[in-house]
């Protein structure tokens, strides 16, 4: 066996052996921490903002797949954005709208006059609301067809409040009184 000579330390051959080796593992052990696990910790960064990535991606495929959808709403609700005429254009057009309805059910005017405004607050909002007191006669069926109409109608026109009573013994006439709105939006 040949001896290595270190000051004050003499190794045999396999103690420089096991040195050797454990000196490699350490420089290993190091080389692992210092340059490995710092290419580990970025790849795992890397696949966090890969999956957030493709989470974006995924919601922008479903959107572009809901495209046509989204399109046709918005071509839908277009009648009821921006009617552009406020004041006593949107009143007149209101009360006409209310009483082409009433016509189109069926049933008869007893008397529609517009509400002044019942506080500027609704005015400083992104809408304009208008006030309509309205008498009619109408048979149950003409009720339900003016309500329907109401709810069909290209103007977002409520109901506000509502009173029903039999005009005649019989009850097959009724007679309403009812407040009826529309939102315009600005």
């Amino acid at each position: 066996m040949k001896f290595i000579p270190v000051k004050g330390v003499k190794l045999k051959k396999n103690e420089l052996v096991i040195l050797g080796i454990s000196a490699v593992l350490i420089f290993g052990f190091l080389v692992y921490k210092l340059v490995f696990s710092v290419i580990f910790i970025k790849l795992q960064d890397l696949q966090i903002k890969i999956k957030a990535e493709e989470s974006r991606l995924a919601r922008g495929i479903e959107i572009e797949g809901r495209k046509d959808q989204i399109n046709s709403d918005y071509q839908r609700y277009l009648p009821y954005l921006k009617s552009g005429d406020f004041g006593e254009e949107a009143m007149t057009r209101f009360l006409k709208e209310i009483e082409k309805i009433i016509y189109d059910s069926g049933g008869s005017v007893i008397a529609i006059s517009p509400q002044s405004q019942r506080s500027d607050s609704e005015q400083e909002k992104d809408y304009v609301r208008y006030y309509a007191d309205l008498q009619i006669e109408v048979t149950l069926s003409q009720l339900f067809s003016f309500l329907d109409k109401i709810d069909q109608s290209k103007m977002l026109i409520r109901v506000d409040s509502f009173s029903l009573s039999p005009k005649n013994e019989q009850a097959n006439i009724f007679k309403i009184d009812s407040t009826v709105s529309v939102v315009l939006l600005k």
